[in-house]
């Protein structure tokens, strides 16, 4: 099984064994190359966020003036699925998560379509397509990998419970009387 090696596999009968290292090595800067482009600006999302208080402001502060605690955050659960999960449950729980975001996101988009001139059946139709591949892809993965199912609501749950929390605290702190210092 290639199954990670694929394209060095294919080189390799025509380039030989140099083939195969160079498309190794050209993976590995591609890997390298897509993991900057999602990490750097997840973190500059997370520091806007932070700003705009959606975030706690401990996310968009810096660990050592330096580190983005963002881009800290990514990368510790990162690795902490790297080596608690195979592959295939990584992008098992990447694929719903995204469908999630892409359901939620064009839900959120039928508040704002007049304003974006969007189609009402085109968005119903997004929606309908992207909740009936999640509940296929859950239900599929709930009987092939019970445990990455666990796992993907475990994350959702979490997510919605950190959510609840911090909004609840933020909301309270905001309404909290300020206090005047005598001058």
């Amino acid at each position: 099984d290639s199954g990670g090696t694929a394209i060095a596999v294919a080189a390799e009968p025509t380039l030989g064994r140099a083939g195969y290292w160079m498309m190794s090595v050209t993976a590995l800067f591609a890997t390298a190359g897509a993991t900057n482009a999602g990490l750097y600006p997840a973190a500059g999302l997370c520091d806007e966020m932070a700003s705009i208080r959606q975030f706690p402001p401990a996310l968009g502060s810096r660990l050592g003036g330096r580190a983005p605690m963002g881009l800290v955050l990514t990368a510790v659960v990162s690795i902490v699925l790297a080596v608690g999960f195979d592959l295939s449950a990584i992008a098992s729980i990447g694929s719903a998560i995204a469908l999630l975001v892409f359901a939620m996101v064009t839900i959120g988009h039928l508040r704002v379509r007049n304003e974006t001139g969007a189609n009402l059946v085109v968005l119903l139709v997004a929606i309908g397509t992207t909740v009936s591949v999640l509940v296929t892809f859950a239900t599929t993965t709930l009987v092939d990998e019970p445990a990455t199912a666990v796992t993907l609501l475990a994350i959702v749950v979490l997510s919605v419970v950190l959510d609840a929390l911090w909004k609840s605290r933020r909301d309270r702190d905001s309404q909290a009387p300020t206090r005047l210092s005598a001058t």
